[in-house]
């Protein structure tokens, strides 16, 4: 009787534990395409990009989105590079924590400075 209520305790503090780290990822994944989405705003995503293919589509992915590739290992990868972009790169790109590559080259309409906060970026 009592190895099967501690069985049970251990499967509840298992899927509690197991809830709690859903959660924090829905937030990441959450802070990651709003970051996302700050990128297409501020550089003309809907105006001036050659290739914005489900970009923003409703229910898909943020990594299915033209130029963006997300590897559980690696991190996520923008590359953007001869695709229109004009406008500021804007600061909320350095809520993409996991952000390993930012490929942004010709593109000359894009001025101003790098933001200095994605220098905070650890795998960039």
């Amino acid at each position: 009787e009592g190895h099967r209520a501690t069985t049970s305790s251990r499967l509840r503090l298992v899927l509690l534990l197991g809830w709690c780290a859903l959660l924090q990822g829905s937030d990441a994944e959450q802070d990651d395409r709003a970051a996302l989405v700050a990128l297409f705003d501020a550089t003309g995503g809907q105006d001036t990009w050659l290739n914005n293919e489900t970009w923003l589509v409703p229910n898909t992915s943020y990594c299915s989105w033209h130029g963006v590739q997300c590897n559980l290992t690696d991190g996520i990868r923008v590359s953007l590079g001869g695709n229109g972009l004009v406008g500021t790169i804007p600061s909320q790109l350095s809520s993409l924590r996991q952000l390993e590559i930012l490929h942004l080259s010709y593109n000359p309409g894009l001025s101003g400075s790098i933001p200095a906060q994605l220098s905070s970026l650890p795998q960039l």
